[in-house]
């Protein structure tokens, strides 16, 4: 597909009012939504990656340049619409432009984390019953969640901390069949990777309980990134012998319609594609 400037797509969608398309952060956002309106969709619909749109890079990634893009056709044609990561916009009272949706998560991974699709997951994916998976994925969030406050930390705080780059696997043990997450030492090896942040560790620590105390009673789903639950949630089933390539993959084979129906925010996207 050839790159589209702004203008050009809100003329185009100004000139043909029956012209739907929803732009979205990737390839994976796009072809979840090409699954989930599967034989429902209007001739008329399309979805579209961010790539395809000729727009300047920004810090903030395709998110940004998605959301860049929504401010200059906001109110100019109800037919263009997006879709983006809420991240922790919700949390912190971040607004976006009115022709936007966001995930009702975090990020799409936040839609797996279901009892029966986490069933589905390790029964029949992972052929692993040893104990009741969703205790065990609740460990998992809760490791996520002292991450997820991290992440919080180095964003309100600008901290720049590589917790991207750094494996949370190696300080997740198993003994006993009880597990433990040495969150101390994960976070000191953060700050070793962090060559742009100033943060020190009792620094960090300060501010975590800060953030942590600011945020108390926020629900997990709300602090965690999906991505990290998934990758703790792998750790702890391989400490219980479970060897998968990609475990992430197969975590989305197991969703399903029926489980997504109830969110508010996918059915006005399925909505908004599926008018004939």
């Amino acid at each position: 597909m050839i790159r589209r400037h702004p203008k050009a797509i809100l003329m185009a969608a100004q000139m043909d009012p029956e012209r739907r398309e929803l732009y979205v952060e990737g390839r994976k956002d796009r072809l979840f939504f090409k699954w989930l309106t599967l034989g429902k969709i209007s001739k008329n619909s399309r979805v579209i990656e961010s790539s395809f749109v000729e727009i300047s890079q920004t810090q903030g990634g395709e998110k940004e340049r998605l959301l860049k893009f929504a401010k200059i056709v906001e109110n100019r044609a109800d037919n263009l619409r997006f879709f983006i990561d809420r991240d922790y916009d919700e949390l912190l009272s971040n607004d976006h432009p009115s022709n936007v949706w966001s995930t009702d998560f975090n990020d799409m991974e936040g839609y797996l984390f279901e009892d029966s699709i986490i069933y589905k997951f390790c029964l029949i994916g992972c052929k692993f019953d040893k104990i009741d998976p969703v205790i065990l994925f609740g460990e998992a969030l809760k490791y996520a969640v002292e991450i997820g406050y991290l992440r919080l930390v180095s964003k309100i705080h600008g901290l720049k901390l590589s917790i991207n780059k750094t494996k949370e696997g190696k300080y997740i043990k198993m003994s006993g069949g009880n597990t433990s997450f040495n969150f101390n030492k994960y976070l000191n090896a953060v700050i070793q990777n962090s060559k742009q942040s100033k943060a020190s560790m009792d620094y960090t620590l300060s501010l975590l309980a800060q953030i942590k105390s600011q945020y108390h009673g926020a629900e997990p789903l709300n602090i965690v990134r999906g991505k990290d639950v998934i990758s703790i949630f792998a750790r702890l089933l391989s400490l219980k012998g479970v060897k998968l390539n990609d475990y992430e993959e197969i975590f989305w084979s197991a969703i399903n319609e029926q489980n997504l129906s109830t969110y508010n925010n996918l059915s006005e996207v399925v909505n908004f594609l599926c008018i004939t």
